[in-house]
């Protein structure tokens, strides 16, 4: 096998473990990135191999949004248990919204399930959402 299809394969979340408490090494920080088409109300669920737990979450519009458009986080495939908080994509193109809170009882998931609601229409914006984990 050529050494950068090894690394490739260590490096890509497959091999990590949990960080422990006062770990002195550090844990490696997992990035998801699941691009929402927009436009009417939709939902895009990621099925993970294993447990992470969610620290953060991000959304960048990629086409300016209107009031009420929202993206939100859930912890299972049928988008009913919320991990976050509704992030409001009504922002113009290329804003940036992070999340407001993200419920710690809840962020350990083998699911990751986006949903974003249009508030009116179908002009909810196409946009990336972006969520921080690390191993469970």
């Amino acid at each position: 096998m050529p050494k950068n299809r090894k690394l490739k394969n260590l490096l890509d979340g497959r091999n990590m473990t949990a960080p422990q408490d006062d770990n002195v090494v550090g844990g490696i920080p997992l990035l998801y990135r699941i691009d929402m088409a927009g436009g009417a109300t939709a939902s895009s669920t990621t099925t993970l191999q294993g447990d992470v737990v969610v620290i953060d979450m991000w959304v960048l519009n990629r086409a300016a949004g209107t009031t009420s458009d929202t993206v939100q986080l859930f912890a299972d495939e049928a988008g009913i248990i919320a991990i976050s908080d509704a992030i409001s994509v009504a922002g113009a193109d290329q804003t940036i919204a992070s999340v407001g809170t993200i419920d710690s009882s809840l962020a350990q998931t083998s699911f990751l399930t986006i949903t974003e609601t249009d508030g009116g229409g179908s002009d909810s914006p196409a946009c990336t959402v972006y969520i921080l984990a690390y191993k469970a």
